[in-house]
């Protein structure tokens, strides 16, 4: 059992692909473990290999304010299989020796968390847990998220990590982080209650230009098009107040007046949940704007639900 508080790495990987866009993406599972993590007492450092903000990336994007943008990236030989598509495959993020110069510029990790936002990304997540390798041949690499839930057994054998664990961020996966550092935090908080739980650590980005808010996990229907249910198999929803108080922190603490609504099915019983809570931005008069990249579920809009979203400065 170790004496110090274990320091602990969290990596959001390249993605390698024929086209990728940064429209208000960011790792909401990673940054939600990771503050968890730190209310129990870990010490964070977190790289995003995807930051458009890097110190060394060109500095002329017109959507930064906003949160949208094109990726750094460069030039790759497509895998095989793919080589008679007529697009040009490409590593997307920051060069590979920032990379490296990043990680040598940290304390060396107790842990390494990795995850990956899409399952057919696992190429650039392979390519970031080998640089972690070689960076740190002796640290424990951890792999969990979509990919790692979805395409378990693919990722157990083909990621690199030296651990993949499946589901949400619940109470297991922080059950085997403590196993793996050998600390055994408190828990002032239930997981599975999303309302005890802190904040994402969106604080650890380079550059705070919006937050991504969650409001519900999962879905009340089971879509057979759809992974919702495989990734959040229980419905949640937070209360109405909790979420304006989540809002009013962000936009108080740091300035932040873009917000994006992560949910699956943000209007889904819309009388008991959504709608409570614009009507509370509303009458916060807080001049905020609010993005849909994911579900409002369409099948619950309608003209005075619209009027509301208009009102409280969805887009």
């Amino acid at each position: 059992m170790t004496t110090d508080t274990p320091h602990i790495l969290l990596v959001n990987p390249w993605i390698d692909d024929f086209a990728a866009y940064d429209v208000w993406a960011q790792p909401m599972g990673l940054l939600m473990l990771g503050g968890l993590l730190r209310a129990q007492g870990y010490r964070l450092s977190y790289i995003d290999c995807l930051d458009r903000f890097h110190p060394r990336a060109p500095r002329s994007d017109p959507f930064a304010r906003h949160g949208r943008g094109p990726y750094l990236k460069t030039p790759l030989r497509a895998p095989r299989g793919l080589a008679d598509i007529p697009r040009r495959y490409s590593r997307y993020g920051i060069r590979a020796k920032w990379f490296r110069e990043d990680l040598a510029a940290l304390p060396p990790p107790d842990l390494i968390l990795v995850t990956a936002m899409m399952t057919y990304w696992y190429p650039g997540l392979q390519a970031t847990i080998a640089a972690l390798r070689r960076a740190y041949p002796q640290v424990p690499i951890l792999l969990g998220g979509i990919y790692a839930t979805l395409c378990h057994e693919h990722a157990t054998r083909c990621s690199g990590a030296d651990h993949v664990v499946p589901g949400p961020v619940d109470s297991r996966l922080l059950k085997t982080i403590a196993r793996l550092t050998g600390y055994s935090p408190r828990e002032p908080f239930d997981p599975n209650d999303l309302d005890t739980c802190p904040y994402p650590a969106w604080d650890l980005r380079r550059r705070l230009n919006y937050v991504p808010v969650i409001t519900t996990m999962g879905c009340p229907y089971d879509c057979a098009y759809c992974a919702s249910a495989f990734l959040q198999p229980r419905f949640r929803r937070r209360r109405p107040r909790a979420v304006i108080e989540e809002v009013l922190f962000w936009h108080r603490s740091a300035g932040i007046e873009d917000f994006v609504i992560y949910d699956d099915a943000f209007l889904v019983q819309a009388e008991s949940h959504a709608i409570p809570i614009l009507e509370g931005l509303i009458r916060t008069g807080a001049r905020l704007r609010f993005h849909t990249p994911n579900a409002l579920h369409i099948r619950h809009l309608d003209p005075p639900t619209a009027r509301l979203l208009a009102r409280a400065g969805f887009h």
